[in-house]
């Protein structure tokens, strides 16, 4: 794999554990699966099975090495397809959701619209909590995950 491609992996990866999209196991036993198909792994794969009973800070520096000084932060229609996917798979709760939702705005490439969707599905679950309005913030998440259904994701899902 080219510094490029690599760059752009560890990127995605990265911003997919520091939202708590992806878990570190899975990550750790995607990496040693490709380890043992491979006959010549390129070193982020072994770095990140080298993390296996590390804590996730361990990861996110290993993942560090490979990003190009200049290297974007993704698109975050990719990590919102991801999340659309594992949510109605029943790995996510809404709260789950949500949380993961607000932490993409901070770490992904959206467009405003995106942004204030996600600002908006926030303060719904407030005012739900608060004072049990009339909108659900589980249906709003749904209707927002419902539209990343098609996008088909680049990159490896975890």
């Amino acid at each position: 794999m080219n510094q490029k491609a690599t760059s752009h992996l560890a990127r995605y990866i990265d911003t997919g554990l520091k939202a708590g999209l992806f878990n570190q196991k899975d990550l750790i036993k995607w990496a040693d699966d490709f380890i043992v198909k491979s006959t010549d792994p390129d070193r982020i794969y072994i770095e990140l099975s080298l993390s296996e009973g590390k804590n996730i800070q361990y990861t996110i520096d290993a993942l560090n090495e490979f990003l190009e000084a200049n290297e974007p932060q993704p698109e975050a229609k990719y990590f919102f397809s991801v999340l659309q996917e594992k949510y109605f798979a029943g790995q996510f709760s809404c709260d789950d959701a949500m949380l993961i939702l607000y932490r993409l705005i901070f770490t992904t490439k959206m467009s405003e619209l995106e942004e204030r969707s996600i600002r908006k599905i926030d303060s719904i679950s407030w005012a739900f909590e608060e004072f049990y309005g009339k909108d659900n913030p589980q249906d709003a998440v749904e209707a927002f995950l419902k539209l990343y259904s098609d996008i088909e994701v680049p990159y490896p899902i975890f």
